[in-house]
């Protein structure tokens, strides 16, 4: 029983590590493509490599979900821009190819087609009530863990990552 206390503690722990944007009532997090391994905005990885998700077509419905309960009046923006990949986990931000403002659903399918084969970075931000927008959403990349409360190396991403199927 104290085992599994201490795993839950752990977790918690863990997660409570794990930097988003903005406040805790301000934070959101990419549904699709997916990003979690475990735990809201981080990936594991055990490798000195990192795959990102390969999206289902070339104008991706993109989906997100505020961590606290959403307000009827929430506004979410949206940005994406080209990547080029530095080395097998890095990947350095680009141009930005698009930007929409002020949507209130949780999801938006893209009015334009990226181009195939291609890394994009993309991110999300809310506006809540009469508030600035919070920070754009990012995730970290912890690789080397071996067990938890190993020490870890970690990369914070600036966006989310996806790759755009090959057509």
């Amino acid at each position: 029983m104290k085992r599994w206390w201490l795993m839950l503690l752990s977790v918690f722990w863990i997660s409570g590590c794990v930097g988003y944007g903005g406040t805790l009532n301000e934070t959101v997090f990419a549904v699709y493509p997916p990003t979690q391994a475990s735990g809201y905005g981080s990936v594991f990885v055990t490798d000195e490599s990192y795959s990102p998700p390969v999206v289902d077509s070339l104008r991706p419905t993109l989906r997100w979900s505020p961590i606290d309960e959403p307000i009827e009046t929430d506004k979410y923006d949206i940005a994406i821009h080209e990547t080029y990949q530095n080395s097998p986990l890095t990947w350095a931000i680009g141009p930005e190819v698009y930007y929409r403002q002020g949507l209130q659903a949780l999801e938006h399918t893209l009015e334009i087609q990226l181009k195939s084969s291609q890394a994009y970075y993309w991110a999300v931000r809310i506006r809540r009530d009469e508030k600035p927008a919070s920070k754009w959403s990012s995730f970290i990349l912890l690789r080397g863990c071996t067990f938890i409360g190993s020490g870890c190396i970690t990369e914070d991403l600036p966006f989310f990552l996806f790759v755009t199927p090959d057509k």
